[in-house]
C-alpha cells in the first residue's frame, strides 16, 4: 500500500531491488490543491518564482483553481499563513517564497534558521509539505 503522495512504482533512475517494497514520490499534480505564500519584499525575485512555481504546478497537471496564493511583506511574514493553510486542511502542499539577503550581521541567519525551522514543523504537525 503507497504512503500519502507516494507510488510503489519505480521511477526511472532508482535501483530494481527484487523483494524490497519501495515507495517514490510521484509529481501529479492533477487533483491536488497548492498553497503558495510570497513574500512582497523583493518582489523582482519573488514574483518570477511564484510564476515559475504556478508553471510547474501546471505543466505536472495543476488547474488554475487547485493553486492560491497569499501575498505578505517579507519572508518572516510567511509563517502565519503557511500555519493556517496547513491547519485548514485544504491543501496537499505549501510553497513558501521569500528572499532573505545576507548582510554584515547573522540577521540573515536568525530569519533562515527559523523559517526553515518552522517549515519543518509545520510540514509534520499537519502532514503537508511545506516547499521553500
Amino acid at each position: 500500500m503507497a504512503h500519502k503522495g507516494f507510488s510503489t512504482e519505480i521511477s526511472e533512475g532508482l535501483p530494481a531491488l527484487p523483494g524490497i517494497t519501495q515507495h517514490s514520490g510521484v509529481h501529479l499534480a492533477a487533483g491536488k490543491r497548492f498553497g503558495i505564500v510570497a513574500a512582497r519584499f523583493n518582489l523582482s525575485l519573488t514574483g518570477p518564482a511564484v510564476e515559475a512555481a504556478v508553471e510547474v504546478l501546471r505543466e505536472h497537471g495543476a488547474e488554475p483553481d487547485d493553486v492560491e496564493i497569499v501575498w505578505v511583506p517579507g519572508s518572516y511574514e510567511t509563517l502565519l499563513p503557511l500555519k493556517r493553510m496547513a491547519a485548514s486542511g485544504t491543501f496537499d502542499a505549501l510553497i513558501a517564497v521569500g528572499v532573505v539577503i545576507e548582510g554584515g550581521t547573522r540577521h540573515a541567519d536568525l530569519i533562515s534558521d527559523t523559517l526553515v525551522t518552522n517549515f519543518a514543523q509545520l510540514s509534520l504537525e499537519f502532514d503537508c509539505p511545506v516547499l521553500d
